[in-house]
Protein backbone atom coordinates (compact mmCIF):
# COMPACT_ATOMS: atom_id res chain seq x y z
CA UNK A 1 0.00 0.00 0.00
CA UNK A 2 2.16 3.14 -1.48
CA UNK A 3 2.63 6.30 0.96
CA UNK A 4 -0.34 8.01 -0.86
CA UNK A 5 -3.33 5.64 -0.71
CA UNK A 6 -2.64 5.62 3.33
CA UNK A 7 -2.94 9.17 3.58
CA UNK A 8 -5.91 9.32 1.81
CA UNK A 9 -7.84 6.94 4.04
CA UNK A 10 -6.34 9.07 6.86
CA UNK A 11 -7.94 12.19 4.46
CA UNK A 12 -11.47 10.59 3.83
CA UNK A 13 -11.79 9.11 7.55
CA UNK A 14 -11.06 12.40 8.96
CA UNK A 15 -12.78 14.17 6.94
CA UNK A 16 -16.08 12.10 7.53
CA UNK A 17 -15.39 12.74 11.40
CA UNK A 18 -15.08 16.76 10.85
CA UNK A 19 -18.63 16.14 9.12
CA UNK A 20 -19.87 14.22 11.98
CA UNK A 21 -18.24 17.00 14.24
CA UNK A 22 -20.06 19.69 12.10
CA UNK A 23 -23.48 18.06 12.29
CA UNK A 24 -23.51 17.47 16.27
CA UNK A 25 -22.20 21.72 16.72
CA UNK A 26 -25.12 22.50 14.24
CA UNK A 27 -27.98 20.19 16.32
CA UNK A 28 -26.48 21.35 19.99
CA UNK A 29 -30.21 22.96 20.35
CA UNK A 30 -32.40 20.17 18.49
CA UNK A 31 -34.35 18.54 20.97
CA UNK A 32 -33.95 14.60 21.40
CA UNK A 33 -30.59 14.85 19.33
CA UNK A 34 -27.68 12.82 20.29
CA UNK A 35 -24.07 13.12 19.03
CA UNK A 36 -23.03 10.76 16.80
CA UNK A 37 -19.15 9.78 16.50
CA UNK A 38 -16.58 8.58 13.90
CA UNK A 39 -15.15 4.94 15.10
CA UNK A 40 -11.74 4.94 13.39
CA UNK A 41 -9.87 2.12 13.22
CA UNK A 42 -6.67 0.79 11.31
CA UNK A 43 -6.29 -1.27 7.94
CA UNK A 44 -4.03 -4.03 8.11
CA UNK A 45 -3.01 -6.45 5.87
CA UNK A 46 -0.51 -9.45 6.06
CA UNK A 47 3.17 -9.08 4.98
CA UNK A 48 2.43 -5.14 4.96
CA UNK A 49 3.36 -1.92 7.35
CA UNK A 50 -0.36 -1.15 7.41
CA UNK A 51 -3.06 0.17 4.96
CA UNK A 52 -4.66 3.34 6.33
CA UNK A 53 -7.53 4.14 8.67
CA UNK A 54 -11.08 3.56 7.67
CA UNK A 55 -14.44 4.98 9.99
CA UNK A 56 -15.62 1.75 10.70
CA UNK A 57 -18.76 2.93 12.26
CA UNK A 58 -20.60 5.80 13.26
CA UNK A 59 -21.82 5.60 17.08
CA UNK A 60 -24.93 7.18 17.96
CA UNK A 61 -23.79 8.00 21.34
CA UNK A 62 -27.42 6.93 22.79
CA UNK A 63 -28.39 4.38 26.08
CA UNK A 64 -31.30 2.23 25.82
CA UNK A 65 -31.65 1.71 29.29
CA UNK A 66 -31.54 5.74 29.97
CA UNK A 67 -34.09 6.26 26.98
CA UNK A 68 -36.76 3.91 28.25
CA UNK A 69 -36.05 5.54 31.69
CA UNK A 70 -36.74 8.75 29.71
CA UNK A 71 -39.97 7.14 28.70
CA UNK A 72 -41.69 5.90 31.63
CA UNK A 73 -40.84 9.64 33.83
CA UNK A 74 -42.47 11.29 30.67
CA UNK A 75 -45.67 9.16 31.28
CA UNK A 76 -45.63 9.34 34.95
CA UNK A 77 -45.03 13.37 34.14
CA UNK A 78 -47.77 13.92 31.73
CA UNK A 79 -50.38 11.98 33.64
CA UNK A 80 -49.37 13.67 36.99
CA UNK A 81 -49.66 16.83 34.87
CA UNK A 82 -52.91 16.82 33.55
CA UNK A 83 -53.96 15.48 36.79
CA UNK A 84 -52.88 18.73 38.26
CA UNK A 85 -54.46 21.12 36.00
CA UNK A 86 -57.40 19.48 36.40
CA UNK A 87 -58.21 18.93 39.81
CA UNK A 88 -56.86 21.81 40.28
CA UNK A 89 -59.80 23.72 37.78
CA UNK A 90 -61.88 21.67 39.59
CA UNK A 91 -61.19 22.25 43.18
CA UNK A 92 -61.24 26.35 42.02
CA UNK A 93 -65.12 25.68 41.05
CA UNK A 94 -66.36 24.04 43.70
CA UNK A 95 -64.57 26.67 45.90
CA UNK A 96 -66.51 29.68 44.44
CA UNK A 97 -68.99 31.48 46.84
CA UNK A 98 -71.35 30.94 44.32
CA UNK A 99 -71.56 27.12 43.73
CA UNK A 100 -71.34 26.37 47.46
CA UNK A 101 -74.37 24.10 48.18
CA UNK A 102 -73.56 24.45 51.41
CA UNK A 103 -73.90 27.91 52.27
CA UNK A 104 -76.86 27.85 49.23
CA UNK A 105 -79.08 25.41 51.85
CA UNK A 106 -78.00 27.21 54.96
CA UNK A 107 -79.28 30.44 53.31
CA UNK A 108 -82.22 28.36 52.65
CA UNK A 109 -82.81 26.50 56.27
CA UNK A 110 -82.02 30.09 57.76
CA UNK A 111 -84.91 31.80 56.09
CA UNK A 112 -87.30 28.52 57.13
CA UNK A 113 -86.23 29.19 60.49
CA UNK A 114 -87.03 32.79 60.66
CA UNK A 115 -90.39 32.50 59.11
CA UNK A 116 -91.58 30.03 61.49
CA UNK A 117 -91.46 33.20 64.38
CA UNK A 118 -94.37 34.57 62.15
CA UNK A 119 -95.93 31.54 59.28
CA UNK A 120 -98.33 34.24 58.05
CA UNK A 121 -95.65 36.89 57.09
CA UNK A 122 -95.72 37.85 53.51
CA UNK A 123 -92.26 39.02 53.97
CA UNK A 124 -90.83 36.06 55.70
CA UNK A 125 -92.83 34.13 53.08
CA UNK A 126 -90.95 35.90 49.90
CA UNK A 127 -87.46 35.33 51.67
CA UNK A 128 -88.43 31.66 51.47
CA UNK A 129 -89.21 31.90 48.20
CA UNK A 130 -85.93 34.01 47.15
CA UNK A 131 -83.88 31.66 49.03
CA UNK A 132 -85.31 28.65 47.26
CA UNK A 133 -85.07 30.17 43.46
CA UNK A 134 -81.02 30.83 45.21
CA UNK A 135 -80.31 27.58 45.75
CA UNK A 136 -82.17 26.34 42.83
CA UNK A 137 -80.12 28.36 40.84
CA UNK A 138 -76.65 26.99 43.15
CA UNK A 139 -77.47 23.41 41.90
CA UNK A 140 -78.26 24.81 38.35
CA UNK A 141 -75.17 26.77 37.94
CA UNK A 142 -72.73 23.89 39.51
CA UNK A 143 -74.17 20.99 37.56
CA UNK A 144 -73.95 23.33 34.48
CA UNK A 145 -69.89 24.11 35.32
CA UNK A 146 -69.05 20.45 35.73
CA UNK A 147 -70.94 19.28 32.47
CA UNK A 148 -68.49 21.95 31.07
CA UNK A 149 -65.19 20.68 32.38
CA UNK A 150 -66.57 17.18 31.26
CA UNK A 151 -67.25 17.99 28.09
CA UNK A 152 -64.04 19.65 28.01
CA UNK A 153 -62.28 16.32 29.21
CA UNK A 154 -63.92 14.69 26.40
CA UNK A 155 -62.51 17.20 23.71
CA UNK A 156 -58.93 16.68 24.89
CA UNK A 157 -59.49 13.13 25.15
CA UNK A 158 -60.46 13.16 21.03
CA UNK A 159 -57.97 15.68 20.43
CA UNK A 160 -54.94 13.27 22.48
CA UNK A 161 -56.77 9.98 20.90
CA UNK A 162 -56.15 12.00 17.24
CA UNK A 163 -52.43 12.79 18.17
CA UNK A 164 -51.73 9.27 19.33
CA UNK A 165 -52.97 7.65 15.90
CA UNK A 166 -50.29 10.35 13.96
CA UNK A 167 -47.79 9.47 15.90
CA UNK A 168 -48.29 5.83 15.53
CA UNK A 169 -48.88 6.40 11.98
CA UNK A 170 -45.26 8.50 12.07
CA UNK A 171 -43.84 5.68 13.90
CA UNK A 172 -44.77 2.93 11.18
CA UNK A 173 -42.81 5.12 8.65
CA UNK A 174 -40.13 5.95 10.77
CA UNK A 175 -39.60 2.05 11.57
CA UNK A 176 -39.67 1.42 7.76
CA UNK A 177 -37.51 3.45 6.79
CA UNK A 178 -34.90 2.69 9.58
CA UNK A 179 -34.98 -0.89 8.57
CA UNK A 180 -34.66 0.38 4.59
CA UNK A 181 -32.02 2.38 5.63
CA UNK A 182 -30.00 -0.14 7.84
CA UNK A 183 -30.08 -2.92 5.64
CA UNK A 184 -28.51 -1.18 2.37
CA UNK A 185 -26.02 -0.70 5.65
CA UNK A 186 -26.69 3.38 5.99
CA UNK A 187 -25.95 5.55 8.92
CA UNK A 188 -29.71 5.27 11.01
CA UNK A 189 -28.73 7.70 13.91
CA UNK A 190 -30.64 10.54 12.73
CA UNK A 191 -33.75 8.74 12.08
CA UNK A 192 -33.56 6.62 15.48
CA UNK A 193 -33.20 9.91 17.06
CA UNK A 194 -36.24 11.46 15.51
CA UNK A 195 -38.58 8.00 16.11
CA UNK A 196 -37.50 8.14 20.28
CA UNK A 197 -38.44 12.04 20.26
CA UNK A 198 -41.88 10.79 18.79
CA UNK A 199 -41.79 7.82 21.17
CA UNK A 200 -41.44 10.08 23.93
CA UNK A 201 -44.43 12.64 22.94
CA UNK A 202 -46.50 9.02 22.48
CA UNK A 203 -45.40 7.99 26.08
CA UNK A 204 -46.93 11.48 27.40
CA UNK A 205 -50.17 10.71 25.66
CA UNK A 206 -50.15 6.83 26.90
CA UNK A 207 -48.34 3.97 28.38
CA UNK A 208 -47.02 2.30 25.91
CA UNK A 209 -44.38 -0.71 25.76
CA UNK A 210 -41.62 -0.43 23.72
CA UNK A 211 -39.63 -2.94 22.20
CA UNK A 212 -37.28 -1.96 19.58
CA UNK A 213 -34.41 -4.24 17.40
CA UNK A 214 -30.91 -3.17 16.36
CA UNK A 215 -32.46 -3.89 12.81
CA UNK A 216 -34.80 -0.90 13.16
CA UNK A 217 -37.78 -3.37 14.00
CA UNK A 218 -40.61 -2.01 16.40
CA UNK A 219 -43.01 -3.13 18.52
CA UNK A 220 -45.56 -1.32 20.63
CA UNK A 221 -48.22 -2.33 23.02
CA UNK A 222 -50.60 -1.24 25.35
CA UNK A 223 -49.35 -1.51 29.41
CA UNK A 224 -51.90 -4.96 29.90
CA UNK A 225 -49.89 -5.95 26.38
CA UNK A 226 -52.14 -5.18 23.33
CA UNK A 227 -50.29 -4.61 19.92
CA UNK A 228 -50.25 -1.11 19.15
CA UNK A 229 -46.98 -0.96 15.91
CA UNK A 230 -45.61 -4.04 14.88
CA UNK A 231 -42.60 -1.94 12.41
CA UNK A 232 -44.78 -0.67 9.29
CA UNK A 233 -47.98 -1.75 10.76
CA UNK A 234 -50.21 0.55 13.26
CA UNK A 235 -53.55 0.72 15.55
CA UNK A 236 -56.01 2.88 15.30
CA UNK A 237 -58.29 4.38 18.38
CA UNK A 238 -61.78 4.95 18.46
CA UNK A 239 -64.37 5.88 21.07
CA UNK A 240 -67.77 4.65 21.84
CA UNK A 241 -69.61 7.38 23.84
CA UNK A 242 -71.37 5.35 27.08
CA UNK A 243 -75.39 5.87 27.17
CA UNK A 244 -75.08 6.94 30.47
CA UNK A 245 -72.39 9.77 29.74
CA UNK A 246 -72.03 11.05 26.58
CA UNK A 247 -69.05 12.53 27.34
CA UNK A 248 -67.38 9.64 28.82
CA UNK A 249 -66.47 6.64 26.37
CA UNK A 250 -64.94 3.12 25.83
CA UNK A 251 -61.42 3.68 23.77
CA UNK A 252 -60.80 0.95 21.35
CA UNK A 253 -58.25 -0.09 19.60
CA UNK A 254 -58.28 -1.53 16.04
CA UNK A 255 -55.19 -3.57 14.49
CA UNK A 256 -54.71 -5.65 11.86
CA UNK A 257 -58.70 -5.87 11.39
CA UNK A 258 -59.25 -7.03 15.38
CA UNK A 259 -60.52 -4.23 17.30
CA UNK A 260 -60.40 -4.54 21.47
CA UNK A 261 -60.82 -1.99 24.35
CA UNK A 262 -58.09 -0.29 26.06
CA UNK A 263 -59.76 1.72 27.95
CA UNK A 264 -58.39 0.37 31.64
CA UNK A 265 -55.11 1.29 32.78
CA UNK A 266 -54.06 3.98 29.99
CA UNK A 267 -51.31 6.18 32.04
CA UNK A 268 -50.24 9.20 30.32
CA UNK A 269 -52.79 12.25 29.79
CA UNK A 270 -55.32 9.73 28.88
CA UNK A 271 -55.13 7.87 31.96
CA UNK A 272 -55.59 10.96 33.93
CA UNK A 273 -58.54 12.10 31.45
CA UNK A 274 -60.09 9.07 32.57
CA UNK A 275 -59.60 8.74 35.78
CA UNK A 276 -60.49 12.77 36.37
CA UNK A 277 -63.92 11.90 34.88
CA UNK A 278 -64.44 8.31 36.37
CA UNK A 279 -63.29 9.10 39.93
CA UNK A 280 -63.38 13.03 40.97
CA UNK A 281 -66.09 14.38 38.35
CA UNK A 282 -68.46 11.74 38.09
CA UNK A 283 -68.58 11.14 41.95
CA UNK A 284 -68.80 15.01 42.81
CA UNK A 285 -72.11 15.43 39.89
CA UNK A 286 -73.27 11.90 41.52
CA UNK A 287 -73.37 13.46 44.68
CA UNK A 288 -74.56 16.93 44.19
CA UNK A 289 -77.48 14.74 42.22
CA UNK A 290 -78.60 12.82 44.88
CA UNK A 291 -78.71 16.01 47.17
CA UNK A 292 -81.06 17.78 44.25
CA UNK A 293 -83.54 14.90 44.60
CA UNK A 294 -83.38 14.91 48.55
CA UNK A 295 -83.72 18.96 49.03
CA UNK A 296 -86.15 19.16 46.47
CA UNK A 297 -88.25 15.55 47.63
CA UNK A 298 -87.91 16.11 51.30
CA UNK A 299 -89.24 20.09 50.60
CA UNK A 300 -91.86 18.40 48.55
CA UNK A 301 -93.45 16.04 50.76
CA UNK A 302 -93.05 18.30 53.70
CA UNK A 303 -95.86 21.07 52.06
CA UNK A 304 -97.86 18.56 50.52
CA UNK A 305 -98.37 17.62 54.05
CA UNK A 306 -99.46 21.38 54.71
CA UNK A 307 -102.30 24.22 54.03
CA UNK A 308 -101.71 27.54 52.58
CA UNK A 309 -103.00 31.58 53.54
CA UNK A 310 -105.66 30.30 50.92
CA UNK A 311 -106.92 27.40 53.10
CA UNK A 312 -106.52 24.78 50.52
CA UNK A 313 -104.40 20.80 50.94
CA UNK A 314 -102.64 19.40 49.79
CA UNK A 315 -99.85 21.85 49.57
CA UNK A 316 -98.08 22.57 46.13
CA UNK A 317 -94.48 20.98 45.34
CA UNK A 318 -91.92 23.94 46.06
CA UNK A 319 -89.25 22.58 43.57
CA UNK A 320 -89.18 20.39 40.39
CA UNK A 321 -85.93 18.50 38.23
CA UNK A 322 -85.75 16.44 35.63
CA UNK A 323 -85.21 12.71 37.00
CA UNK A 324 -82.36 12.33 34.33
CA UNK A 325 -80.31 15.54 35.33
CA UNK A 326 -81.75 16.37 38.71
CA UNK A 327 -79.18 19.04 39.99
CA UNK A 328 -78.83 20.53 36.39
CA UNK A 329 -82.61 20.88 36.02
CA UNK A 330 -83.70 22.05 39.34
CA UNK A 331 -85.97 24.74 39.42
CA UNK A 332 -88.17 26.39 42.12
CA UNK A 333 -91.96 26.26 40.64
CA UNK A 334 -93.89 29.89 40.28
CA UNK A 335 -95.52 30.06 43.79
CA UNK A 336 -96.93 33.32 45.24
CA UNK A 337 -96.35 33.65 48.92
CA UNK A 338 -100.07 32.38 49.78
CA UNK A 339 -99.69 29.27 47.97
CA UNK A 340 -96.82 28.40 50.63
CA UNK A 341 -98.35 25.44 52.66
CA UNK A 342 -96.56 26.13 56.34
CA UNK A 343 -99.34 25.10 57.84
CA UNK A 344 -99.81 22.10 59.78
CA UNK A 345 -104.04 22.95 61.10
CA UNK A 346 -104.92 25.37 58.59
CA UNK A 347 -104.07 28.27 60.99
CA UNK A 348 -102.39 31.19 59.20
CA UNK A 349 -100.25 31.27 62.30
CA UNK A 350 -99.24 27.72 62.58
CA UNK A 351 -95.60 27.02 61.42
CA UNK A 352 -95.76 23.31 61.90
CA UNK A 353 -94.70 22.37 58.25
CA UNK A 354 -91.82 24.86 58.54
CA UNK A 355 -90.67 22.87 61.42
CA UNK A 356 -90.52 19.67 59.81
CA UNK A 357 -88.80 21.38 57.07
CA UNK A 358 -86.05 22.97 59.86
CA UNK A 359 -85.71 18.60 60.51
CA UNK A 360 -84.63 18.57 57.04
CA UNK A 361 -81.57 20.20 57.72
CA UNK A 362 -80.66 17.91 60.57
CA UNK A 363 -81.30 14.49 59.33
CA UNK A 364 -78.78 12.56 57.83
CA UNK A 365 -79.59 10.63 54.35
CA UNK A 366 -77.63 7.79 52.88
CA UNK A 367 -75.36 9.63 49.93
CA UNK A 368 -73.65 7.43 47.45
CA UNK A 369 -69.34 7.17 49.15
CA UNK A 370 -70.44 9.21 51.87
CA UNK A 371 -72.96 6.83 53.85
CA UNK A 372 -75.36 8.42 56.31
CA UNK A 373 -75.06 12.42 56.36
CA UNK A 374 -76.64 15.37 56.49
CA UNK A 375 -77.08 17.86 53.59
CA UNK A 376 -74.72 20.57 53.98
CA UNK A 377 -71.92 17.96 55.41
CA UNK A 378 -72.33 15.81 52.14
CA UNK A 379 -71.36 18.73 49.94
CA UNK A 380 -68.45 19.92 52.33
CA UNK A 381 -67.00 16.30 52.29
CA UNK A 382 -67.41 16.05 48.89
CA UNK A 383 -65.30 19.11 48.29
CA UNK A 384 -62.72 18.17 50.81
CA UNK A 385 -62.34 15.11 48.54
CA UNK A 386 -61.71 17.11 45.35
CA UNK A 387 -58.89 19.48 47.71
CA UNK A 388 -57.13 16.24 48.98
CA UNK A 389 -56.61 14.47 45.40
CA UNK A 390 -55.78 18.09 44.10
CA UNK A 391 -53.06 18.16 46.76
CA UNK A 392 -51.78 14.58 46.07
CA UNK A 393 -52.01 15.99 42.23
CA UNK A 394 -49.51 18.54 42.60
CA UNK A 395 -47.48 16.57 44.77
CA UNK A 396 -47.30 13.75 42.28
CA UNK A 397 -46.42 16.75 39.81
CA UNK A 398 -43.56 18.03 41.76
CA UNK A 399 -42.10 14.67 42.03
CA UNK A 400 -42.38 13.37 38.57
CA UNK A 401 -41.34 16.96 37.65
CA UNK A 402 -37.58 16.17 39.72
CA UNK A 403 -37.86 12.60 38.32
CA UNK A 404 -38.16 13.48 34.44
CA UNK A 405 -35.90 16.59 35.24
CA UNK A 406 -32.99 14.01 36.63
CA UNK A 407 -33.82 11.43 33.84
CA UNK A 408 -33.06 13.98 30.91
CA UNK A 409 -29.88 15.12 32.80
CA UNK A 410 -28.47 11.87 32.72
CA UNK A 411 -29.42 11.75 28.56
CA UNK A 412 -28.14 15.02 28.13
CA UNK A 413 -24.53 14.00 30.25
CA UNK A 414 -23.98 10.94 27.75
CA UNK A 415 -26.30 12.16 24.35
CA UNK A 416 -25.83 15.77 24.55
CA UNK A 417 -23.53 17.98 22.62
CA UNK A 418 -20.87 19.50 24.35
CA UNK A 419 -19.90 22.50 22.75
CA UNK A 420 -16.28 22.53 24.15
CA UNK A 421 -15.79 19.43 23.50
CA UNK A 422 -17.11 19.09 19.83
CA UNK A 423 -14.91 22.44 19.45
CA UNK A 424 -12.18 20.81 20.36
CA UNK A 425 -12.70 17.62 18.09
CA UNK A 426 -12.82 19.97 15.35
CA UNK A 427 -9.19 21.10 16.14
CA UNK A 428 -8.06 17.61 16.44
CA UNK A 429 -9.89 16.11 12.85
CA UNK A 430 -8.90 19.46 11.20
CA UNK A 431 -5.12 18.88 12.08
CA UNK A 432 -5.35 15.14 11.22
CA UNK A 433 -6.81 16.18 7.83
CA UNK A 434 -4.07 18.51 7.06
CA UNK A 435 -1.24 16.46 8.51
CA UNK A 436 -2.79 13.56 5.84
CA UNK A 437 -2.96 16.42 3.41
CA UNK A 438 0.72 17.16 4.12
CA UNK A 439 1.68 13.75 3.40
CA UNK A 440 -0.03 13.49 0.23
CA UNK A 441 2.10 16.75 -0.81
CA UNK A 442 4.99 14.81 0.56
CA UNK A 443 4.33 11.64 -1.87
CA UNK A 444 3.88 13.89 -5.20
CA UNK A 445 6.93 15.73 -3.93
CA UNK A 446 8.80 12.29 -3.56
CA UNK A 447 7.15 11.47 -7.03
CA UNK A 448 8.29 14.13 -8.95
CA UNK A 449 11.84 14.04 -7.55
CA UNK A 450 11.95 10.22 -9.00
CA UNK A 451 10.66 11.71 -12.02
CA UNK A 452 13.29 14.23 -12.65
CA UNK A 453 16.31 11.88 -11.84
CA UNK A 454 15.51 9.97 -15.30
Amino acid sequence: MSIYNIALSGVSANRTALNITAQNIANANTAGHSRQQAVQSSITRSNDVGAGVEVSSIRRMADQFIISQLRSSNTELGNSSYSASSLGQLEQIVGLDGFNLSAGMDQFFSSISEASVAPESVEFRQQVLSDAQALAQRFKGLSQTLSNQNAQLASDRENNLSMVNGLLDNLAQSSKAIMEVYNVGGNTATLEDNRDQMLNELSQLIKVNVNKEENGELQLSTNNGQPLLINDKAAEFTTTPLPSDPYQAIINATFNGSTFNVSSDLGGELGAIDKTQKKDLAALHNTINEMAVIVADEVNKSLASGTDLNGLSPGLALFSYDPANPAGSMQMNLLSTDELAFSGDGNPGDGQILANLLDISKTDFSITGAGNINLSEAFSLSVGKIAIDSRQAQQNLDSNTALFNQVQASRENLSGVNSDEEAANLMIYANAYEANMKVISTANQMFNSILRAF
